[in-house]
């Protein structure tokens, strides 16, 4: 029985797209297994985001630029020597605020943070500065939970000194 060349050929070339498929199907396997072991590996994430803006009270903020609720807060995180936060953000533990083991103070290449968490009713508040003058805050919002904003420093108006 003679096979024609066109069916051998299509033949190779099925086997072909099909190694072709294992490989990139490997590929992708060893790159998701990459990204995920590299995930927090610049330092532990203290937030991670929730709904959207429109959904939460604390974000009709006309000075805010970006206003997202926080769905987890890892306060586990807090202290430790490497934390990352949003829009990569990554910061070294300084030391305590005035001795109290309550506010952190964090600072980064790019960054400074400041942090103070309150263990009777969970609740964290922050602030975030960078070296290229954006600022952002972690607001406690009560029931509605807390968010993470950046802040448009032009919309707050003038520093007045108080004497």
């Amino acid at each position: 029985m003679e096979v024609s060349p066109t069916l051998v050929f299509a033949f190779k070339r099925e086997v072909m797209i099909s190694d072709y498929q294992n490989q990139l199907e490997d590929t992708m396997e060893g790159l998701l297994f990459f990204l995920i072991g590299l995930q927090g590996a610049f330092g532990v994430r203290l937030i991670e985001f929730g709904p959207t803006r429109d959904q939460v009270v604390c974000c009709d903020d006309n000075a805010a630029i970006f206003c997202q609720s926080v769905n987890i807060i890892n306060v586990n995180t807090l202290g430790e020597e490497d934390l990352e936060l949003p829009f990569d953000i990554n910061v070294k533990f300084a030391n305590w605020i005035n001795g109290d083991n309550i506010g952190y103070h964090y600072v980064g290449n790019h960054a400074e943070a400041i942090l103070t968490f309150n263990p009777e009713t969970n609740g964290l508040f922050g602030h975030v500065s960078t070296d290229d003058g954006r600022s952002f805050v972690i607001e406690n919002c009560g029931k509605a939970g807390h968010v993470f904003k950046e802040i448009d420093l032009s919309k707050l108006g003038e520093d007045v000194g108080v004497e």
